[in-house]
């Protein structure tokens, strides 16, 4: 992802959510929040992934900031519906991405 960034930086924010997604699941909670807010159009799903990023870092306020506007864009939104709403192969990576976002002040 970042390689398509540097070589196209001017759909780089079009990137930004994939590159957030890939960090998160990696645990660089910090890069990858700062990635997710970097998208051009941002979803709630940003946000909420957002908001787990800085849930697991301890970031409070901001994992409200974010759980926030998450909800303020999909007044519905729920971790489990969202997340099963994913395409993963693995479902131990759904798994882990649902525990990352029940950290943050998110509907289950």
């Amino acid at each position: 992802v970042r390689m398509a960034m540097r070589l196209d930086p001017y759909s780089a924010h079009g990137w930004a959510h994939l590159l957030g997604r890939a960090l998160m699941m990696s645990g660089s909670y910090a890069d990858g929040a700062e990635a997710y807010l970097k998208s051009t159009f941002p979803r709630f799903g940003y946000y909420a992934d957002a908001a787990g990023c800085y849930a697991a870092l301890g970031r409070d306020q901001d994992a409200a900031a974010q759980a926030a506007r998450a909800l303020e864009m999909n007044s519905d939104f729920t971790i489990s519906g969202y997340v099963e709403g994913l395409a993963y192969l693995n479902e131990a990576d759904r798994a882990r991405h649902r525990k990352i976002l029940e950290a943050a002040p998110l509907p289950a």
